[in-house]
């Protein structure tokens, strides 16, 4: 269990890497009662929209893109 639980992390550990050197931006969610929650962000889809990376782990869509729409209001 302890040896399939390291190639677990390793893979991890490599698609993370894999996903932070693309030039695409790439934005993971999870399903969740009727909605999609933000649970990972790459650099580039941060940069393209000025997002930081933390800023919307574990928010809606819907949320992420409003914070969004008024940071870019207020500008």
């Amino acid at each position: 269990q302890e040896q399939e639980n390291l190639k677990l992390r390793q893979f991890n550990n490599d698609l993370y890497h894999a996903v932070e050197a693309t030039n695409n931006g790439i934005l993971i969610v999870r399903h969740e009662n009727a909605n999609d929650i933000v649970v990972f962000a790459n650099s580039a889809f941060c940069k393209a929209f000025k997002m930081d990376q933390r800023q919307n782990h574990g928010q809606t869509i819907a949320q992420a893109f409003h914070i969004l729409n008024a940071e870019q209001q207020e500008k």
